[in-house]
């Protein structure tokens, strides 16, 4: 506790609830309560400073919220308090009397121990050597107290603070205390927001209640902050960087508008914020979805597509580039993060959206779901159809699944998950992992369109009685537009078009659409609606200079629409360099090749252009550029044709195109199957390395880990880099992906390889067992006898028949078939031998003995029969 910072907050007095939890989650323990608070307008209070041990009651579990509050229970609370932030008991509270009244003997000893401690921190001074324990504690005295124990914990002086701020009291009876301290106390409580009445009633007895939420309001306060700073940056995970501002900041300046319709996207501001990738990673920053948190201070930054946060960054804020809200520039900020993703995803939630949808939720931005299967009960429900429908995007934190008619109201589905994994490679822990969803009934009202708004030639707002379970399907003027669920107004849905339109158009929402309750409409809507063009201009959102995963330099230009080329045919390149403190102009370089202006079909909005191309002649390695890049006629325009710069400015440092990371003495050859690593069947893996590896180490099986399977032997081949790893039959319990880490195998020439994880999936390798084998019917018209055989899953043939010799103890009865069957949709298979066995045969039992064929499960495991199986009843 005496090493916890000053703005540590142990005490929260409300929760959000969750509709769900995922069974993976172990409920957090309800707060302490007492007999006697339920309802009462501090029970909040009281609560939060139980749980932090502050708070003890009385021995019959009551509190007494209306009970007055004494300055002896005020020190222990203080006392308390002040334990909680580090500050001890002094060593001699039993030898050194602190107030005239209070003697180091005297039987309440805890009293006498936190006297000691909040007089010594100059939180309670007492009354002419006095502590008066017994007498009631005024709200005067109290506020005296809590400022005092403000500017102990905090170091903040409130009387100072709000004098310098030129504050004036509002309380009304500020009159009617009985010193300037007193009444300096209350206004300082008012100040920092601890107090909002408007008569303080400064000379009244204060309640246990009321000092309950005092003294939380307190233990939670704030200072306003006056410096705009970065309180800390770091990456935390492999998609997500979380930047913290000391004070809330201007959402323009570090969340960029990118329309479509009227919803507004967040994309990073470029130029207020650059990272700098310290490690040859090519990371599009420009395409990272950058959201600030309500309270404006937490900037949490999301790469898109395929980029991950990894290896080290250099991140750099400029001094003013980012305003507070009061329009205070930030101080400059740059540091060195790295960005090392080492931690499974979790499962955090469920939610239920609608009575038929439920939405998973994620630690993390999630790449793969990895398998799935759904159960009620003892019966699986199909994935699709009438099943359950699952609808994931690669790089969100959540997956939501609708429940079809196969599912009845008031059914639970439990979700199986195998080999979720995040864009780290790291597998979900647990792997499997199970939620559970239960099927709500309807609502009774079908959804309906109540307007159509314009906002330019190619976006129209639609809105709805109600949110829908999905987007609905929009058509204006017969073409179909790219429907967008509204951020804030959930029953508010964006259509967008493809091109801008013009004039009456006639808007269709075709049926059905359904609300979340699971009531359709299966009327559609149709309207003339007058719509406009587009004639605003693409603006320049972003000039930077990046590194490419080719490990060569490119000029970034990101626009706040999407944009195609324009009608420039040439482009000229002018400026100046400077490199050991000599500065000289460029030679201007002309380039009449423009398809040089690469245009991303991922990122529409993202135009780049090789530096190279650039500077031409001018290219100097370490040199510092300074250029200009100027088209003939406009560089770009929008998707209407509205056209954009025609000149942009670019500084940067030149690095050397196509540096490559030095390679690891051994390492995984990753052009083998992808990923270094293929699955052959069921029990079998192989490794390939790029360079010769030392035997000794490449065979032991602990070099390689797989997550939830046993190696049993690695054995090298005679190329001396591959190297097979045989599992062990069992130890893989269910099909999906899995974790695999390689480690300690070590190059032939004796250097170790750095640990590699990847991921496979892998199929269940726990063999079919035979459960029963009951004969169902002898037939001696047909000379036939029928045995259904059971088993522990569902089983087929491998691709032909199955035969046996069957025997009767030492005698031949004759030969059995199961005919070849390779749909593995049922436990049961049904054996045929071509005799009619007798009833003393059948006590002495039948041995059947396979001859030929195979009985595999739904992924090739293949039904060992042993020595024979025994027949006998």
């Amino acid at each position: 506790m005496a090493n916890q910072p000053k703005n540590y907050k142990k005490f929260v007095a409300t929760a959000a609830t969750a509709t769900l939890v995922a069974s993976a989650i172990v409920p957090v323990a309800s707060a302490a309560s007492f007999s006697d608070i339920e309802g009462n307008t501090h029970a909040d209070a009281i609560k939060a400073l139980s749980d932090a041990g502050i708070i003890k009651g009385y021995e019959d579990g009551t509190f007494k919220p209306n009970a007055e509050i004494n300055r002896g229970q005020t020190v222990k609370l203080l006392g308390r308090w002040l334990e909680t932030k580090g500050y001890k008991v002094p060593e001699n509270w039993n030898t050194v009397q602190r107030f005239n009244d209070l003697p180091v003997n005297a039987a309440d000893s805890e009293l006498v121990k936190y006297a000691a401690l909040v007089k010594d921190a100059g939180v309670f001074n007492g009354s002419n050597g006095n502590l008066n324990y017994n007498q009631p504690m005024q709200r005067q005295q109290m506020a005296l107290v809590l400022v005092r124990a403000i500017k102990t914990v905090e170091g903040i002086d409130l009387i100072k603070e709000y004098k310098d701020a030129g504050y004036t009291s509002k309380i009304k009876d500020l009159d009617k205390a009985y010193s300037t301290e007193n009444v300096e106390a209350i206004t300082a409580l008012e100040y920092a927001g601890i107090t909002v009445v408007e008569n303080f009633n400064p000379t009244s007895a204060i309640t246990r209640g009321q000092f309950a939420s005092f003294l939380n309001r307190t233990i939670n306060y704030e200072a306003p902050v006056k410096e705009l700073k970065v309180v800390s940056a770091e990456a935390i995970n492999a998609k997500q960087l979380v930047i913290k501002f000391s004070k809330p900041v201007k959402k323009d300046d570090v969340v960029a508008p990118e329309t479509t319709g009227t919803e507004t996207k967040d994309t990073l501001v470029n130029g207020k914020i650059s990272l700098t990738s310290l490690d040859g990673n090519a990371v599009a920053i420009n395409d990272a979805k950058a959201e600030l948190s309500e309270d404006g201070k937490t900037l949490k930054l999301t790469a898109t597509g395929n980029e991950v946060f990894k290896g080290r960054y250099d991140i750099k804020i400029d001094l003013g580039a980012i305003k507070s809200k009061d329009n205070e520039e930030i101080e400059k900020f740059e540091a060195t993060i790295k960005a090392e993703d080492n931690t499974a995803p979790t499962i955090v939630g469920t939610e239920k959206v609608t009575s038929t949808k439920f939405k998973v939720k994620f630690s993390e931005p999630i790449k793969s779901l990895g398998t799935y299967t759904f159960k009620v009960g003892d019966k699986d429900i199909a994935t699709g159809g009438n099943g359950v429908m699952v609808s994931f995007t690669p790089g969100n934190d959540y997956a939501e699944f609708t429940l079809g008619s196969d599912v009845e109201a008031g059914q639970t589905v439990v979700a199986k998950f195998v080999g979720v994994l995040d864009y780290a490679d790291k597998v979900i822990s647990p792997n499997p992992v199970s939620v559970s969803f239960t099927k709500g009934a309807k609502d009774g009202v079908a959804p309906t369109v109540t307007s159509i708004t314009v906002v330019s030639g190619k976006t129209l707002e639609v809105k709805f009685s109600e949110e829908l379970a999905a987007v609905p399907t929009i058509k204006v003027g017969g073409n179909t537009a790219t429907v967008e669920q509204d951020k804030n107004d959930k029953t508010k849905y964006i259509a967008t078009l493809a091109t801008a339109v013009s004039g009456l158009q006639t808007v269709v929402i075709e049926a059905p659409f359904t609300d979340l309750s699971g009531e359709v409409q299966n009327d559609s809507y149709s309207r003339a609606v007058n719509f406009s063009i587009d004639t605003t201009a693409p603006k320049l959102v972003s000039s930077t200079v990046e590194t490419g995963s080719d490990n060569a330099q490119y000029l970034v230009l990101t626009f706040d629409e999407n944009v195609e080329k324009g009608s420039v045919t040439s482009i000229t390149v002018t400026g100046k360099k400077t490199k050991n403190y000599i500065t000289s102009n460029l030679t201007q370089v002309n380039i009449g090749d423009t398809s040089k202006l690469q245009f991303s079909s991922e990122n529409k909005k993202v135009v780049k252009i090789a530096i190279a191309d650039l500077l031409g002649a001018n290219d100097e390695e370490g040199a510092v550029f300074e250029i200009t890049v100027t088209g003939n006629n406009p560089l770009v325009q929008d998707e209407s044709g509205n056209t954009g710069l025609k000149e942009v400015k670019s500084s940067f440092t030149r690095v050397k195109d196509g540096s490559a990371p030095t390679k690891a003495p051994a390492t995984i050859d990753k052009t083998y199957d992808g990923n270094g690593v293929k699955v052959e069947g069921n029990n079998t893996l192989t490794v390939k390395f790029e360079q010769a590896v030392d035997g000794a180490t490449a065979t032991n099986p602990a070099n390689y880990v797989i997550e939830n399977a046993v190696v049993e032997k690695a054995e090298l081949g005679s190329d001396e880099k591959t190297v097979t790893l045989t599992l062990k039959s069992g130890s893989v319990q269910d099909t999906g992906a899995r974790q695999i880490t390689i480690k300690n195998v070590k190059a032939k020439n004796g250097t170790a390889m750095e640990v590699y994880n990847t991921v496979e999936s892998l199929n269940e390798n726990v063999l079919p067992t035979l459960q029963s084998a009951q004969i169902t019917a002898v037939d001696a018209g047909t000379n036939s006898t029928t045995i259904v055989f059971t088993f522990s899953e569902n089983v087929k043939t491998d691709g032909a028949a199955v035969t046996f010799d069957v025997k009767s103890g030492t005698t031949t009865v004759g030969t059995a078939t199961i005919a070849n069957d390779t749909t593995a949709d049922t436990k049961t298979l049904t054996v045929t031998i071509n005799a009619a066995v007798t009833i003393d045969q059948i006590s002495t039992g039948l041995t059947l003995t396979k001859t030929s064929g195979d009985i595999v499960d739904a992924v090739g495991n293949k039904f060992d029969v042993g020595t024979g199986i025994l027949i006998k009843q």
